[in-house]
C-alpha cells in the first residue's frame, strides 16, 4: 500500500476560480470516482483504498514531524502499491501501450474526470505483467458532475488534455523511429 501525505495550501488570487486547487480533495474526488466506475478493478488506475483526513501528527511522531508547523492537520490517500512500476519511456515503449493509455484517458474523460497532468511521469508500465498500465497521480484532477453536462470550458479541458497526450504519443513514436534506422 502507498499514500500521499499532503499540506494544505489555501488558495491564492492567482489560482483559478474555475478549477479546485486542493491537492487532496481534487485526488480523492477523482480516485472515489474512478473505482465507483471500475477502473480500479480494470487495474488502470492504483487501487483506491481511502482516505484520512485531519490526522494529527503529534500521534505520529517522528514519521508526520514535517506537519507540526502546519496550520491545519495533514490528510493522506491510501493506494496500491505497484512493485516494479515504470513511466512510459523508449525502454517501456509499444505501440499497443500507448493505444491503451490513450482508451484509458478518454475512459477517464467519459467518468467525467479530468486527469489535469498528462506527462509521462503519469503513465506508467508494470514489466513483470506486460499488459498493465496504468495512469496515477490524479491530485491535480477535475471531477465534474456526473448529472450535468459539461460547460463549454471543461469540454475545451479534454480537448486540450488528449491533444496532450496525442503529442505525446507522436513524439514518441518519432523518437523510436529514429533511435531504430539509426541504431542508436
Amino acid at each position: 500500500m502507498n499514500n500521499g501525505q499532503y499540506h494544505y495550501y489555501a488558495p491564492t488570487p492567482n489560482d483559478s476560480p474555475y478549477s479546485d486547487v486542493n491537492i487532496f480533495r481534487c485526488e480523492t474526488n477523482a480516485y472515489r470516482r474512478l473505482k465507483a466506475k471500475g477502473f480500479c478493478k480494470r487495474g488502470v488506475i492504483p487501487d483506491f483504498y481511502g482516505a484520512i483526513e485531519c490526522i494529527d501528527p503529534r500521534e505520529w511522531g517522528p514519521h508526520l514531524d514535517m506537519f507540526l508547523d502546519d496550520r491545519w492537520p495533514p490528510n493522506a490517500v491510501l493506494i496500491e502499491y505497484i512493485a516494479d512500476m515504470h513511466q512510459m519511456d523508449l525502454s517501456t515503449f509499444s505501440k499497443s501501450r500507448l493505444a491503451s493509455l490513450r482508451a484509458i484517458l478518454g475512459d477517464i474523460h467519459d467518468a467525467k474526470v479530468l486527469h489535469d497532468d498528462v506527462y509521462p511521469r503519469n503513465m506508467m508500465v508494470v514489466p513483470g505483467q506486460p499488459d498493465r498500465i496504468l495512469w496515477i497521480d490524479f491530485d491535480s484532477a477535475q471531477t465534474f458532475p456526473e448529472n450535468e453536462p459539461l460547460t463549454s470550458r471543461q469540454q475545451q479541458w479534454m480537448v486540450t488534455e488528449i491533444q496532450r497526450m496525442d503529442y505525446f504519443v507522436n513524439d514518441l513514436v518519432c523518437s523510436r523511429w529514429i533511435l531504430t534506422k539509426y541504431g542508436y
